[in-house]
């Protein structure tokens, strides 16, 4: 019972730390979504990296792919170009898991002595970068009890049946949704498959599925966040459900073949599991990657409806169009035209806000007025040639 007890707390403090690391995070992300989203939306392998960043930043796939969402369902993002980041955002995911092969645990201590140190200085600067390192330490000192709390169990009958019954690809990752979709985070399960192998009490084979599970699990959060998004968002969330799903079919199909790859990568049974969670994501980016347009328009027949996009960049503005100072007026002309539009449907929502506050909406007149000043330093730019 109390090393039950240890487990749940542990569970705990890690979820407070990746949420807090998040929420830190994004105050920072929020300043410079611009650059975010010009680099996303550029091209598919451009999409790719900014997930995987975004991830790696974020420390949860769960909160990349759900900002992703939002960000589609307020019209900065199109459809399309939200699924490379989510894609990425896959493969991100991966190097949470990898930090604890790599005993990060043992050291998490240190962050959270820097970052608490730093906390308390006075300096805004200083500060924030005090709460980033202590959250993150945060999240591997609760993963490090969970193994220190786990290790009494090897004796227990009930513990290792449970672990031998997820060899069992059906329950293991049935395993892996409940307990992924209940706490939001892929990275414990995987972690705790990772720490229990460290100490010889599950196997490749008991842990895989559960991986997997995870996997889907984690699609959880994206499509609680679609639910109250537009049919672009809802389509963003949907196609990461579908991702995962087929990744992990495909996985299933070959698993005899995918486990001899694994054990063939590595003799440590903490670094297979790791490799695992990689490449069926990896899998998926491959399956996926060359298809996105295709697969755009696949989903559009699926949930139809118009899409609603904001072109956070100019339409009209041209250098070309300098030499000819009349048309040049007249192209600013027309920019400004959008930027009052603009402006007028953001004071517009501002006004419903104030009858019937919902955060939703205060986050799209957020994305609204970041439309409208990029346009503004644009217009400005573009008239100081």
């Amino acid at each position: 019972m109390k090393e039950i007890l240890i487990v749940i707390s542990s569970v705990v403090l890690f979820l407070v730390g990746m949420v807090n690391l998040s929420s830190a995070v994004r105050k920072i992300i929020d300043v410079r979504i611009k650059e975010y989203i010009k680099y996303a939306v550029e091209k598919p392998f451009y999409g790719l990296v900014t997930g995987i960043i975004s991830t790696i930043v974020f420390q949860s796939s769960s909160a990349s792919t759900a900002l992703t969402v939002g960000l589609v369902s307020a019209g900065l993002i199109s459809f399309y170009s939200s699924l490379a980041i989510i894609l990425g955002a896959d493969i991100g995911t991966t190097l949470t898991v990898q930090f604890v092969v790599w005993h990060f645990t043992e050291i998490s201590p240190v962050f959270i002595s820097i970052g608490g140190l730093l906390w308390l200085v006075n300096r805004s600067r200083w500060k924030m970068a005090g709460q980033i390192i202590f959250y993150f330490g945060l999240i591997f000192f609760g993963l490090g009890l969970i193994s220190q709390a786990v290790e009494p169990l090897k004796n227990s009958p009930a513990f290792v049946n449970l672990f031998k019954q997820t060899q069992n690809p059906f329950f293991g990752i049935g395993l892996g949704i409940a307990v992924t979709g209940i706490i939001h985070a892929s990275a414990i399960p995987i972690s705790i498959m990772a720490l229990l192998a460290q100490q010889d009490l599950v196997s490749l084979e008991n842990a895989l599925p559960v991986i997997m599970g995870a996997n889907i699990g984690t699609t959880v959060t994206a499509l609680l966040a679609g639910a109250v998004a537009t049919v672009s968002g809802k389509r963003s969330a949907l196609s990461h459900l579908i991702f995962k799903c087929m990744g992990v079919l495909l996985c299933l199909l070959f698993m005899p073949q995918f486990l001899v790859l694994l054990k063939s990568l590595s003799s440590s049974v903490a670094q297979q599991i790791v490799l695992g969670h990689f490449l069926i994501n990896l899998v998926i980016v491959f399956a996926f990657i060359f298809f996105l347009r295709p697969f755009a328009g696949f989903m559009q027949k699926v949930l139809k409806g118009e899409d609603e996009t904001l072109p956070i960049w100019p339409e009209f503005l041209n250098r070309k169009d300098l030499s000819d100072a009349g048309k040049a007026i007249d192209n600013v002309q027309k920019e400004l035209q959008r930027e009052i539009i603009l402006t007028q449907k953001m004071f517009i929502k501002a006004v419903k806000l104030i009858d019937c506050p919902q955060e939703g909406k205060q986050r799209d007149i957020s994305y609204i007025e970041i439309v409208v000043n990029n346009l503004r330093a644009q217009i400005v730019k573009f008239l100081w040639r």
